[in-house]
């Protein structure tokens, strides 16, 4: 049963955009039956939440606050730069309504998605560092998400901001605590023992909450669809201009290029699912359109990030069971040897 949960969590994280595809592919398809399950996507994702957390532990949390500088650039860029991108776009390109406009600032205010941790392990950048800050951001949500809301939508879509802060609460927060505590209270051993179990429904899940909330959306896309160019390209540009400053800032900074690398895909990299639950439950609609065509390209653009990034950072020479673990003190010093 371990061997069995292992190699289909190696499958998904291998085929991750394909898999996300199907999802979605699913979730068009049949829109009528699967809208009906919107009311359980907060547990599945609260699930989700909690699996992911049991990666990282609070004396990670601990090493990267005592040294902030790249968390803040991290979620400077992430909650402040990329939306007033957004806005500073809406100027010079045709009228959006407010709910799309929404959508795309939405995008840059929900936390780092957890697979940044991923990427940066297939590039050679500094894995717990992605991770950590993935999971800070995320025990941040109920406070950064609605702020970056009310500061760039402030009146022009109304939502329930103490709603949307709940619900980060309890997709996000408490799951994200708890996973940090188990972990720390098994001795750091409680991700490795829990994977092969809790990885699959944990994966099923995530294509379970893109199929609903795709089959959710699909109306609102349908009733819109003479724009849909327009928002396509936004959607790449905008994921595009993540990965750009990501990578461009912190070089510029001088960070050391491990370190530049997880801010790249952490940056570059959101927590889209959660941005669609958020969309389908707290917006209209139609502000879950840019949050879905931002989803077909964030993963691709990882990959080509990936393979540019090849030649300027050590490639690991095999993708590992699973990179997101914090190393021990001899992986860490073994890696802090081999970096250039």
């Amino acid at each position: 049963m371990r061997t069995l949960g292992s190699s289909i969590n190696r499958f998904f994280e291998a085929h991750l955009f394909a898999c996300l595809l199907a999802g979605s592919t699913v979730g068009w398809l049949l829109d009528n039956l699967l809208a009906q399950g919107r009311f359980l996507v907060p547990g599945m994702f609260a699930f989700m939440t909690f699996v992911a957390s049991l990666r990282c532990s609070w004396s990670d949390v601990r090493r990267v606050l005592a040294h902030p500088g790249p968390l803040l650039v991290t979620l400077l860029l992430l909650h402040l730069a990329v939306p007033l991108l957004v806005k500073l776009a809406a100027r010079f390109v045709p009228p959006a309504s407010p709910e799309i406009l929404a959508g795309f600032i939405l995008v840059g205010a929900v936390p780092i998605g957890v697979t940044s941790a991923i990427w940066t392990g297939l590039a050679g950048g500094d894995v717990p560092l992605a991770l950590t800050a993935a999971t800070l951001d995320t025990m941040l949500s109920p406070l950064v998400t609605p702020a970056v809301i009310s500061l760039f939508l402030g009146l022009e879509v109304q939502i329930d901001l103490w709603g949307l802060q709940l619900a980060l609460l309890q997709m996000l927060v408490i799951p994200a605590a708890i996973g940090l505590t188990v972990r720390d209270m098994s001795g750091g051993a409680a991700h490795e023992r829990a994977a092969p179990f809790l990885g699959p429904p944990a994966h099923a899940m995530l294509v379970a909450v893109i199929a609903i909330n795709v089959a959710t959306v699909r109306g609102a896309l349908e009733a819109r669809s003479v724009d849909l160019g327009w928002w396509v390209l936004g959607a790449f540009l905008l994921v595009a201009a993540d990965y750009l400053l990501g990578l461009a800032v912190p070089r510029g900074l001088g960070y050391p290029p491990p370190v530049a690398t997880a801010l790249a895909y952490s940056v570059g990299i959101r927590n889209l699912s959660a941005g669609l639950v958020i969309a389908m439950a707290h917006f209209p609609p139609a502000t879950g359109i840019p949050v879905v065509l931002s989803m077909l390209f964030q993963q691709p653009l990882a990959a080509l990030l990936r393979h540019w990034l090849q030649p300027r950072t050590a490639r690991p020479t095999e993708t590992p069971d699973f990179p997101l673990s914090p190393p021990t003190p001899d992986q860490a010093a073994t890696n802090e040897a081999r970096t250039p």
